[in-house]
């Protein structure tokens, strides 16, 4: 089961091979939505990019083409950025060696056993706890934010973060990782799936996303490129790496299409196997 915010992206099952442009424009229309009820907090562009064709600036933010987002904090007392996946998203070698997407809904008992980390933060131990707590005693929003002073008080070590813009410090129980953004996720779910622009790993990023999302009870939804043209079978065994955030930097999966199952390998052994719960 997946728990999303709105239906754009309810008619997708697991295994599915869908077009580039589709995908894109699921993407889309849950922008445009967004748009009509929120402002624009963020940059100018509002559509995904490719270096193919379009010049970029690879130590630009974004590339230079900074993404329109939108603020859906809960509780009012911060900020919870969301912006469309695809959006400044560099599609090089669209129609080359790619042209369409697989979406999958991978198991939430992936991430709450073998994710480790966030993009900046190396252990989520004490913030997987902290979500447990906060759902198995059904908080309110407001009970979720003191719960995190509690946590501040009782682990205070300190941790620094840099960002593009700037160096801060942050509890280190909680670095690189957005309380608000959890409320949001467990109130109304994933607003968009999470989007990579490569064939041959993935949860590099959205691993904030991915951990809030599985501790609420949800599969993961993500879309990956597919590498074959006209969704042609594959006539490979396609192995997929998971980020260094997940085991020992050692974990891929391969799906099998003919049986609908996820085969997860941790240093090269098989861990599980996963049907589709679509």
């Amino acid at each position: 089961m997946v728990n999303l915010s709105y239906n754009f992206f309810e008619k997708y099952k697991n295994f599915d091979i869908v077009p580039y442009q589709q995908v894109v424009d699921s993407y889309i229309e849950t922008q445009t939505y967004i748009d009509n009820i929120k402002e624009n907090q963020g940059g100018d562009n509002y559509k995904p990019i490719n270096s193919d064709k379009e010049k970029v600036d690879k130590n630009g933010f974004w590339f230079g083409y900074p993404p329109a987002y939108y603020d859906f904090d809960p509780v009012g007392n911060g900020v919870v950025k969301v912006k469309g996946d695809v959006v400044s998203m560099d599609m090089q070698g669209l129609n080359k060696r790619w042209d369409s997407f697989l979406y999958l809904e991978l198991p939430k008992e992936l991430f709450l056993t073998y994710q480790k980390g966030v993009h900046s933060n190396p252990d989520i131990a004490l913030f997987k706890q902290f979500m447990e707590e906060s759902i198995s005693k059904n908080l309110t929003d407001e009970e979720i934010v003191i719960l995190s002073e509690i946590y501040d008080n009782l682990y205070p070590e300190q941790l620094s973060l840099k960002n593009f813009f700037r160096e801060y410090n942050s509890p280190a129980w909680r670095l690189d990782l957005n309380i608000n953004q959890f409320i949001s996720i467990k109130n109304q779910g994933l607003i968009y799936p999470i989007c990579f622009n490569s064939t041959y790993g993935i949860l590099s990023r959205g691993t904030h996303r991915a951990i809030m999302l599985a501790a609420c009870g949800s599969d993961i939804p993500v879309f990956i490129q597919y590498p074959a043209l006209n969704g042609d079978n594959l006539d490979f065994e396609w192995k997929i790496k998971l980020a260094e955030r997940y085991g020992d930097n050692d974990m891929y999966f391969i799906p099998d299409f003919k049986e609908k199952k996820l085969r997860f390998y941790k240093n090269n052994e098989k861990i599980s196997s996963f049907n589709s719960r679509s």
